[in-house]
C-alpha cells in the first residue's frame, strides 16, 4: 500500500491534458520539496486549501479523472 507522499507524488506525474489541471499540479509542485518534508495532516491540510481556492475553475475545466483524484488525496 503507497503511503501519502507516495500519492500526491503518483498524483502529479500523471499526464494531465487540460489546462486548469496543469496549473494546479504546477502550483502543487512548486512546493513539493516542502510538501515531502511536511506531515501528511499538513499537506493534506495545504491541498484543501489550494482546492478550495481553485474548485470554481476546477469543477468546470478539470476532467472527472482529476476531481475524483485529488477528492480522494483531501479525503
Amino acid at each position: 500500500m503507497k503511503n501519502y507522499k507516495e500519492k500526491i507524488l503518483g498524483f502529479l506525474n500523471r499526464p494531465w491534458q487540460e489546462d486548469k489541471e496543469i496549473e494546479f499540479v504546477n502550483l502543487v509542485d512548486e512546493n513539493s520539496d516542502k510538501i515531502m518534508v511536511a506531515s501528511d495532516f499538513t499537506i493534506r491540510l495545504y491541498l484543501q486549501r489550494l482546492y478550495k481556492e481553485n474548485k470554481q475553475a476546477l469543477l468546470i475545466w478539470a476532467s472527472e479523472s482529476f476531481i475524483n483524484s485529488l477528492e480522494d488525496l483531501l479525503n
